[in-house]
């Protein structure tokens, strides 16, 4: 019987060489024979702990998202789920997690790749933790769903938009994630 912590160890492993895989090949060009050599296992050894390549790259995306979740539950844990304070902190973390973590952002540009509906499904629950405290911000409120949408495409979008500014150079981290703070800040004071 094999011992558990030896193929909890390969498994991750595998992720941690499939992350690097996914980073320098993409979806398109993604090769477990690379992920093999580069995890110093045998070409077989992949396929006894994921179905295909689709699901050892899901792992990754996974992966990934569970340092983004952890991080983000520090911040509803300081701040208080729903406040326009958390979700402010949480859009400056997500612009830091992603600047910070340039290997991950290219994950998340994986829609650009040919990314499958799964895949593509995965990489949007990067926003989940962003949706539910806008959303437990709207539902103590009384907001209706219309605005609810208005507020999650702005907030999304001020971040979003910050993380491809600071990447390419065109504003100063520090100076951006104030502006942005200030911005999240200022759309939940048009509701009262």
């Amino acid at each position: 019987m094999e011992d558990i912590y030896v193929t909890e160890d390969l498994r991750r492993r595998l992720v941690l060489a499939g992350f690097s895989e996914l980073v320098e090949h993409g979806v398109g060009d993604f090769s477990l024979r690379r992920v093999a050599i580069a995890a110093g296992v045998s070409c077989a050894a992949p396929y006894r702990h994921f179905k295909d390549k689709d699901e050892l790259i899901l792992a990754v995306i996974r992966y990934v998202r569970e340092n983004w979740d952890n991080l983000a539950i520090e911040v509803v844990v300081a701040y208080g789920q729903g406040s326009p304070e958390c979700i402010a902190e949480m859009c400056k973390l997500a612009v830091r997690f992603w600047l910070g973590n340039g290997r991950f952002r290219s994950v998340f540009l994986l829609a650009n790749d040919g990314a499958s509906p799964a895949l593509l499904s995965e990489i949007e629950g990067f926003d989940v933790m962003i949706k539910k405290n806008i959303h437990t911000f709207t539902y103590l409120r009384e907001i209706n769903e219309e605005d609810e949408s208005v507020i999650t495409a702005t907030v999304l979008s001020l971040t979003y938009g910050t993380i491809f500014r600071v990447a390419a150079g065109f504003t100063d981290t520090e100076l951006a994630l104030a502006n942005l703070k200030n911005k999240i800040i200022s759309e939940f004071l048009l509701y009262p």
